[in-house]
């Protein structure tokens, strides 16, 4: 060898260690860019719990649906860095990158070198993930082992040395002590070797219509690693059969058609479309159908790897491709098996096969004409491009905010107030996040168990009313553990709702009073007045607030000078300088709950009014016309002319919205997916606006 080509030679590697080390890097960046600015949520929250147990506590008292080995992994690192949610979740970072380079390892022994680095960047950028290497979850610690479980298959696969076959038995073994779906590896593994087995049976006889698949030869003994990998998990299946058993029980209603449409809606665009339906958030039905013709890019690309092609005067196929897909293929086809008579499919069951469609698709590419090649892979990276946008950017596919949650009611909590959590396992997401407040906060998890015992839950609900003077309910997933809305129904009876808070992922901050709202003074952020209308009913005082969710919160204190005999609703009308009603907020008080005719005389009587707003009202000096009357017949408290309180209110502005100047925010609606969104996070306000109609 010149010279010259020893030198060309050194300059290509220079380059391609540079081009791996830049992707390399620019993954680790996107999983590491906002990584805590979500709050956890209690599948994360219990990774945390478990990383506290011990080897044996573990062993013993894990849920179903977990297995102990990245428990105890992060039980190590914890100590090392803390329990931050950027501390926490840096671990799933960390096996996310080193997915990367493995991934480019691998392509490189089926692609090109420039295919290679191609599947190796839409990994990098895949949306999908940038999600799981953003959660405190066991998906990025599987996906680098099964990475590098079929690395060593390939890598020896007919002369694996007594040292491989040990370190692939412990691979199967720590991937199926990760998760259950690792166990989906060892399977896609078992099917590759015998299709290599068959092909080399049936390629002599010529019985394959002409269609050779040119297979190497797999040595034998790669029988003991999977025999290996068993042996390391029995123990696990001898002590948790029954658990693993009912695990299992239950079937999906799904189609298998919807079943790859999400599937396909996930590994293309990201998993915040199946994070956003698991939240009980509906879609459009047109979106979603929108999302998955454009996500039928990727298994397109796929088959393309397979499409026989000539060469030698006869129709071959790629070995090389077929052992990529099968890798892709195998366990989602096993879970769409399953999925028939076990627990729903979710596509993160399948997450060591995602890495295998970028490497499929791009080889599927590469047999197009240079054009349409490049065409597919800018498609790809848009694909993922948006898919990332909406995932970093979309306020409506945040995970569950339990911080914000939790935090809006230690701001507002009083002395006397006690927290209801209305599943056991969301408990410790709400220990995590109260912090030194717990002290002043005390919660119990309703129900205790599920399914629900209605009896105890309905005693501890007593209990909790004769002890508290306020009730704060944290109600996520009470369709699971409340079906029958016991806790709902024993609320409505015995308390008086005030008010609620949405946050993102379907959770709500619901606050009860176990007392009448009636206080002896007024507290110090109160603006006093002395009006009165049908010299019964005086206004003490009134204060407002803008909510965190867009409308004014309007607090009145009356105090009446006699019996009402009537049940009044209290008309809140906001009025502009011009005279015109803008807004407006009809309700009995405390929705009925705590009705007039209940009010006592002397006290001052505490009432909330939630004032929808416009979307774009500017802020500044309304009019607030107040007034009772009896929805029935209509007539009003007080004499005509002498039965309005005419009051000043200032409307402040909304916060400023921290998303008009983001990138997602410059596309279309339509690209947005979801335009019914909050008023603090709209853009664009319309010229005028509308007359509302009213009482």
């Amino acid at each position: 060898m010149s010279v010259k080509e020893t030198s060309g030679d050194a300059r290509r590697q220079v380059v391609a260690v540079a081009a791996g080390l830049v992707l390399v890097l620019g993954a680790f960046v996107l999983r590491i860019y906002r990584i805590d600015s979500q709050s956890l949520w209690p599948d994360e929250v219990y990774s945390l719990v478990l990383s506290h147990w011990s080897i044996g506590q573990t062993w013993t008292q894990i849920v179903n649906d977990h297995v102990p080995l990245y428990t105890l992994l992060l039980g190590e690192w914890r100590p090392l860095v803390g329990t931050s949610a950027f501390s926490l979740r840096f671990f799933s970072a960390i096996f996310s990158t080193l997915s990367v380079p493995l991934t480019l390892i691998l392509a490189r022994r089926f692609l090109r070198p420039s295919a290679a680095y191609v599947a190796a960047m839409l990994v990098a950028i895949s949306p999908f993930q940038v999600y799981y290497a953003q959660e405190v979850v066991m998906y990025s610690l599987l996906g680098a082992l099964a990475l590098l479980s079929s690395w060593l298959l390939l890598r020896w696969a007919a002369r694996p040395g007594l040292g491989v076959v040990i370190l692939q038995s412990v691979l199967y073994g720590a991937m199926a002590y990760t998760h259950y779906a690792g166990l989906f590896v060892l399977a896609t593994h078992v099917a590759i070797v015998v299709v290599s087995w068959l092909c080399g049976w049936f390629q002599p006889r010529d019985l394959t219509g002409g269609l050779p698949v040119e297979a190497p030869v797999f040595s034998r003994r790669w029988v003991w690693t999977w025999l290996g990998g068993m042996l390391l998990f029995l123990p696990w299946v001898a002590t948790h059969v029954h658990a693993m058993a009912s695990n299992v029980a239950g079937g999906t209603s799904r189609t298998v058609i919807d079943l790859l449409a999400l599937t396909f809606t996930d590994l293309s665009f990201g998993n915040a479309i199946a994070a956003h339906l698991d939240a009980g958030i509906p879609f459009e039905a047109a979106v979603l159908q929108r999302l998955a013709w454009a996500s039928l890019l990727l298994p397109a690309f796929c088959i393309l790897a397979i499409v026989p092609r000539r060469r030698g005067g006869r129709w071959r196929i790629s070995w090389d491709h077929l052992v990529a897909l099968l890798h892709a293929v195998i366990p989602f086809a096993v879970l769409l098996v399953l999925v028939q008579f076990t627990r729903d499919f979710v596509s993160r069951y399948g997450f060591p096969a995602t890495f295998w469609f970028p490497i499929a698709a791009v080889a599927g590419l590469w047999y197009l004409r240079p054009v349409l090649r490049w065409l597919g892979v800018a498609l790809l990276v848009v694909y993922c491009a948006w898919g990332g946008l909406l995932y970093f950017q979309h306020p409506g596919f945040a995970r569950l905010d339990f911080r914000d949650a939790v935090a809006y009611i230690v701001q507002h909590r009083r002395p006397g107030d006690a927290v209801i959590v209305t599943a056991p396992y969301v408990a410790s997401t709400f220990d995590y996040y109260v912090g030194p407040a717990a002290g002043e906060l005390p919660r119990t998890p309703l129900p205790a168990t599920v399914p629900m015992n209605v009896r105890q839950t309905q005693q501890a609900l007593s209990k909790l009313d004769d002890s508290s003077q306020r009730l704060w309910l944290l109600r996520w997933q009470d369709y699971y553990s409340d079906p029958h809305r016991v806790i709902a129904n024993w609320l409505g009876a015995h308390a008086i709702h005030e008010r609620t808070l949405n946050f993102p992922g379907d959770l709500a901050v619901e606050l009860w009073l176990t007392r009448p709202p009636v206080r002896a003074t007024l507290p110090p952020d109160t603006t006093t007045t002395s009006a009165e209308i049908g010299h019964t009913m005086h206004l003490a005082g009134l204060a407002s607030r803008r909510s965190l969710d867009g409308p004014l919160v309007v607090t009145f204190y009356w105090r009446l000078s006699a019996p009402l005999t009537d049940d009044y609703t209290v008309f809140v009308h906001l009025v502009d300088q011009s005279g015109r009603r803008v807004a407006q907020a009809d309700a009995p008080p405390y929705e009925g709950q705590y009705s007039t005719t209940r009010w006592p005389v002397g006290p001052i009587v505490q009432d909330v009014h939630r004032i929808s707003l416009p979307t774009c009202l500017p802020p500044g000096r309304y009019r607030l016309d107040v007034g009772f009357y009896v929805l029935k017949t209509m007539r009003r408290l007080g004499s005509p002319g002498d039965d309005t309180f005419h009051l000043s209110v200032v409307v402040p502005p909304m916060p400023a919205n921290p998303l008009a100047h983001t990138l997602l925010w410059r596309l279309p609606p339509a690209l947005r997916l979801d335009p019914k969104l909050p008023p603090s996070i709209q853009v664009g306000c319309p010229a005028s606006l509308p007359e509302t109609k009213g009482t």
